[in-house]
């Protein structure tokens, strides 16, 4: 009896941390988040590299964002493109943020550029998202940081 009693408190406290870590991978993955989470000014810089004729080349975009809390922004940014600098680019844009907090946002550019597809990773109270460009023959990647509400 006390042999049977040890093996199973044994056993349990082998398989209890086990089935604790598997409930909470599989907990949830709401974390609150929405496109309210992210709203008012913001300030950034993102770099990385731009396919130009077949060739990657450096690029680097600093600028602000003011997004509005319901799904769009407004984005201006001066851009270097292998050393050709373009100031004062301004768009507007559109984000989609999951309860998860992770997302995606599209800056809505002036044609002939293409519009420029981000996935984001928001920090549960807006204050920061990470980015990385998502639109082939590009590796760019970024912080945003919120300034003021």
């Amino acid at each position: 009896m006390r042999w049977c009693l040890f093996k199973s408190t044994l056993a349990a406290a082998m398989f209890l941390p086990v089935l604790s870590v598997a409930a909470w991978a599989g907990g949830s993955d709401d974390l609150g988040c929405s496109n309210a989470t992210l709203k008012g000014l913001y300030m950034f810089a993102q770099s990385g590299y731009t396919t130009v004729s077949g060739n990657l080349v450096p690029e680097s975009v600093t600028g602000k964002d003011v997004i509005y809390g319901n799904g769009k922004l407004d984005s201006l940014a001066t851009i270097s493109i292998g050393g050709n600098i373009i100031p004062g680019d301004g768009a507007p844009g559109t984000y989609m943020v999951n309860s998860d907090c992770t997302g995606t946002l599209i800056v809505h550019m002036t044609p002939p550029v293409p519009d420029v597809h981000l996935d984001i990773f928001v920090a549960p109270d807006g204050s920061q998202y990470f980015t990385i460009q998502t639109d082939p023959g590009n590796v760019l990647s970024g912080t945003i940081q919120r300034v003021t509400p």
